[in-house]
């Protein structure tokens, strides 16, 4: 490739780490000329705040399920309205519910998954977007997801592999491996593993999903937010890590205020249970968390120094004045985030850096695409590696592993999702 000679490089960064690596498809060349162009331009563009999810929390009740979503719609539909009026986008709205293993103890799958539809068809009718039935907390629920995944839409799960308290729970990490290769062969393309997490530490009123459970018997509601277009701004205004820090403290700290005052002004009988600070990245460029570290570091995400900018971002949650609620780190989820895959397709990326990033600033290794031959023995052990690294930080994360049948390493996903990016299957070692 040409580069005019008039062109004004900053002599840290060097062409040939984007362009040393065989580029096969124009979607990744795309990707490559993005990452450039960020390097070396500035931005002046004033993003407004986007909120992911405003999350309502319930304890469900089979006797009074359809009056309980019909609430829970309403006030969700109202907070959104209120959202919009003060000029703060909604995407989605979202219900969690306790366990769905506590609705009924004595419910057989076969009797749980017609009242699951139900719940599913009310919700839906409700404007409800998405559900999550909480947590499996033993080896024999674990074994019944991929059946509720099978036989619903919509709905979202979690398997919990232990906490400070109860250490590594072995069984319960090998029936979720068991799980995500069953859930990956539901659908062509894998996709419906993106509606299972297998989560370790993970605290209630978390607002994104699957991870996302209600622990307690009040309604309530928690907020997730979608910043990655914030953190890409802030990037492009700062010269070093500490300027970035700086500049995320203060002014996300001013938007989180103004996220926090409108929902404390809802009069509804909701308690709110607080933000979930999280990063988050949206799917367009701009939006990129990992094109904003790539900005500042000058380097390709993956390389010597990522590390740094992703403890730098996280560490400037530290002293954000508004009531924190879930992981409140940064998220790195590889289908969600154009310069995640664009990391992947070039082969900067792998699940052990994801793992080491995670014990500075993450939530775990999320939406990441692996071979679908990966064996169960190995999904077991990356999850495990995220159970271990969870208690011994005690910090919440989780793993959301999608297994893309026929797929191998290095090979391009083909989701049919709305949510989710295609990019390169990371390999599994």
């Amino acid at each position: 490739m040409l580069l005019p000679s008039s062109l004004s490089i900053n002599p840290k960064i060097s062409f040939s780490t984007y362009f040393s690596t065989n580029v096969q498809f124009p979607r990744k060349i795309a990707r490559v000329a993005f990452a450039i162009t960020i390097l070396f331009k500035g931005s002046t563009i004033q993003y407004p705040m986007k909120i992911r999810t405003i999350t309502a929390g319930i304890h469900l009740d089979l006797n009074d399920f359809k009056a309980q979503l019909v609430e829970a719609g309403s006030f969700l539909m109202t907070s959104r309205d209120l959202f919009h009026d003060n000029n703060v986008e909604v995407q989605t709205v979202r219900l969690s519910t306790q366990s769905w293993t506590e609705y009924n103890r004595k419910l057989s799958i076969e009797g749980l998954l017609p009242i699951l539809n139900e719940i599913e068809s009310t919700a839906r009718e409700n404007g409800i977007d998405f559900i999550s039935i909480g947590p499996c907390y033993s080896e024999g629920t674990i074994e019944k997801v991929p059946y509720i995944l099978n036989d619903t839409t919509f709905l979202c799960t979690s398997a919990f592999l232990g906490d400070i308290k109860t250490g590594p729970l072995i069984g319960n990490i090998h029936s979720a491996a068991r799980a995500v290769k069953d859930i990956s062969t539901i659908s062509p393309d894998g996709s419906r593993n993106f509606m299972f997490a297998s989560t370790a530490s993970t605290p209630a009123d978390i607002p994104f999903f699957p991870a996302g459970y209600h622990g307690h018997h009040k309604n309530s509601f928690t907020i997730g937010l979608e910043s990655g277009d914030i953190v890409f701004e802030a990037s492009c205004r700062s010269r070093d890590l500490e300027e970035l820090g700086s500049l995320l403290a203060h002014n996300y700290n001013e938007e989180l205020k103004k996220v926090e005052r409108i929902a404390l002004s809802q009069k509804e009988q909701f308690e709110y249970r607080g933000i979930d600070l999280s990063y988050a990245p949206g799917l367009e460029e701009k939006a990129s968390i990992a094109f904003a570290i790539e900005r500042i570091t000058g380097s390709p995400f993956g390389s010597n120094g990522t590390l740094s900018a992703a403890a730098a971002i996280t560490g400037s949650l530290k002293n954000m004045n508004v009531k924190r609620c879930g992981y409140s780190g940064l998220m790195l989820p590889v289908l969600e985030d154009e310069g995640l895959g664009r990391s992947a397709d070039i082969g900067s990326l792998d699940i052990q850096k994801l793992l080491l990033y995670s014990s500075v600033c993450g939530t775990g290794l999320d939406a990441v695409p692996i071979p679908g031959d990966t064996s169960m023995e190995r999904i077991a052990s990356i999850i495990s590696d995220v159970t271990y690294l969870s208690i011994k930080w005690n910090k919440p994360l989780s793993a959301r592993l999608l297994p893309i049948p026929e797929g191998h390493a290095g090979d391009t996903t083909d989701l049919n999702s709305q949510y989710l990016k295609d990019c390169s299957i990371l390999p599994v070692v």
